[in-house]
């Protein structure tokens, strides 16, 4: 599924209107549709809910191609030509008035221009590249390789932070030839310039009041509340995929009451881990379940662990990073698709909402709530003991400036794994990091809005459209964000209890078992358990193949490993299956592999 534009681009304005291209594809489970020219129509009317989907329109020499949704045009009969109006109206600023999670491209014959801008939360990524006189656009970094000037050769510092686990943001892609349009960037291409352009969060999020504390609860709940009631499409059957925590727990609760109230049926789908204690959610969830009403599938996830399908792996186009728990949530997409769900709801993002606890003594003091100072110490010291209680009093109070010195000084801890190529970008990698989480007032905002946050929702989706299911997290929602983000910290949390403000937000409608408690549920064990199966193949299999992977992974640091005879921390599991991730992608991508064919 994907976008794609491509045309000429040359000082010689006439040549470039001769030979301008515009195209756009839809890959579905049935249906491939094509076309080149200056004209093309997608086949939305096969399409149920098609504003969730491409659209595309030409008119009045301006193309426009749209994927995801915009909900302040869900009215409108035809979208595109709506955000055509708006453009030609307003102009490219116009287009700061659409809401909603998307990527357009708009191209001007007129002007010679073609436009690129992705929402803030956006999963649907815009790769483009322009060499030798030649832009090429696509949601699908892959469709970029076939350029025969253009080469596979990978970014080596955003490789390394994959390696070390921080997900950088400096760059966006893995691929050094190749640009991604960032979450709220636009980019304008014309002939002569390419102009990117990204609004200060300031000027994007309105301030919000919040009034007292039961103001801030009960908005909240009305919130996520209507949130939750505008994600549920029509004449589609509804599941859930059901965890023991808070924020799937709360999506339940709303969509079986719209979702009663219109004579449709919520199912629940989750697993088991009847050999795993500390994994297994099973309890709750039937507990939580049995109070709602709502009907549950659970099966036996034990199998389901990152190295029981080796030879069968989820490869993505634009990362060699996948999910370690996917098969797991595959089975339940496929398992959900046999049962008829059209949509399946989750609540992966909501953890996204909540501030750390970082300015919680500074946000006491600053409100003079000092009725509560003294018992959130007190809950402090009983959660982590008085020495790592003082550690943490230290740095909730320690000076802006000395918080940016911590952070450079842990980000040149050696991890023991990498390569000494790999160590020695370290420092940089999160040098980069933050700068791109610098802006004032917006610290809160870096890690929801970081490329591996809003790709999560898209990763699941290369899963569960191939069964035919729209997957919906209501928690991606920039308004949403906004609001609980400005909520003071101590209305996160508050009496060793997380997500305090969204609890007392649940009081009555959930139960006081799943309401109170965090999630029970550890899902690391899988990690061991899927490796102590198959330990002789993946041993082999990431032997077999050195020279993809020691490009960042000491080799003796490796095999020290994979000989052990001991349980591995699940930081080592996960060295392991990227490992082998990578050597499959690299394959994958090269002409002839899965992924450059598909």
């Amino acid at each position: 599924m994907g976008l794609w534009h491509h045309r000429v681009i040359s000082a010689h304005k006439s040549y470039i209107a001769e030979t301008s291209l515009f195209s756009a594809t839809f890959l579905s489970q049935s249906t491939s549709f094509q076309h080149f020219g200056k004209l093309a129509l997608f086949p939305t009317d096969n399409i149920p809910h098609k504003q969730y989907h491409q659209n595309f329109c030409s008119k009045e020499n301006i193309a426009v191609t749209i994927e995801g949704k915009i909900i302040n045009l869900n009215h409108i009969s035809n979208i595109c030509e709506y955000v055509t109006h708006i453009y030609k109206t307003y102009g490219r600023e116009g287009l700061y008035r659409l809401e909603g999670e998307f990527s357009l491209i708009i191209y001007d014959e007129q002007k010679q221009l073609t436009l690129l801008f992705r929402s803030l939360l956006a999963d649907s990524l815009i790769y483009f590249v322009a060499k030798n006189n030649l832009l090429s656009v696509s949601t699908n970094p892959i469709h970029l390789l076939h350029r025969s000037d253009v080469s596979d050769s990978l970014d080596s510092e955003e490789m390394n932070a994959l390696f070390t686990f921080t997900f950088s943001s400096a760059k966006g892609n893995v691929f050094s030839e190749l640009t991604e349009v960032k979450g709220g960037e636009m980019v304008v291409i014309t002939p002569e310039n390419i102009e990117h352009i990204k609004r200060p969060l300031s000027e994007i999020l309105v301030p919000e009041h919040y009034g007292s504390q039961l103001e801030m609860v009960e908005r909240y709940r009305s919130l996520i509340q209507q949130r939750v009631r505008d994600s549920l499409l029509p004449d589609i059957e509804h599941g859930i995929m059901l965890s023991s925590g808070m924020d799937s727990s709360t999506v339940a609760v709303f969509a079986k009451q719209q979702l009663k109230k219109e004579n449709r049926a919520l199912t629940a789908y989750s697993w088991k881990l009847p050999n795993d204690p500390k994994g297994d959610e099973s309890v709750r969830i039937k507990e939580l379940c049995q109070a709602l009403d709502i009907p549950l599938k659970l099966f036996n996830g034990e199998s389901f662990g990152p190295f029981d399908s080796l030879d069968n792996l989820m490869l993505l186009p634009d990362t060699p990073y996948a999910n370690p728990y996917w098969s797991i949530n595959a089975e339940t997409y496929r398992r959900a698709s046999d049962d008829g769900i059209g949509a399946l709801l989750n609540g992966g993002y909501g953890d996204m909402l909540f501030r750390t606890q970082h300015d919680l003594l500074i946000d006491i003091i600053k409100d003079r709530r000092f009725d509560i100072f003294l018992p959130e110490i007190y809950a402090i010291v009983k959660e982590l003991g008085y020495s790592n209680a003082i550690r943490r009093l230290l740095r909730n109070l320690i000076p802006d400036i000395l918080l940016k010195y911590r952070r450079k000084t842990d980000s040149l801890r050696v991890v023991p794994w990498l390569s000494d190529s790999a160590k020695e970008s370290r420092s940089s990698i999160f040098q980069k990091k933050e700068h791109c989480i610098s802006e004032s007032g917006f610290e809160s905002f870096a890690l929801p809005l970081s490329p591996y946050q809003t790709g999560h929702l898209r990763v699941e989706r290369y899963l569960s459209r191939g069964r035919g299911i729209t997957l919906i997290d209501p928690y991606i929602d920039i308004k949403l964000l906004n609001y609980t983000l400005g909520i003071p910290t101590y209305m996160t949390h508050r009496n060793g209890q997380t997500k305090y403000f969204a609890r007392e937000a649940m009081r009555g409608l959930l139960p006081e078992s799943i309401r109170l408690q965090p999630r029970v549920g550890i899902l690391t064990q899988i990690l061991q358990n899927s490796y102590d199966r198959n330990k002789k193949t993946t041993r082999e299999r990431i032997l077999d193949d050195r020279k993809v992977w020691k490009q960042y992974v000491d080799e003796s640091w490796m095999e020290n490993k994979l000989n052990s005879v001991t349980a591995l921390n699940p930081f080592n599991l996960m060295v392991f299956w990227l490992s082998i991730n990578i050597q499959a992608w690299q394959k994958a991508i090269k002409p002839g592999g899965s992924l450059y064919e598909g």
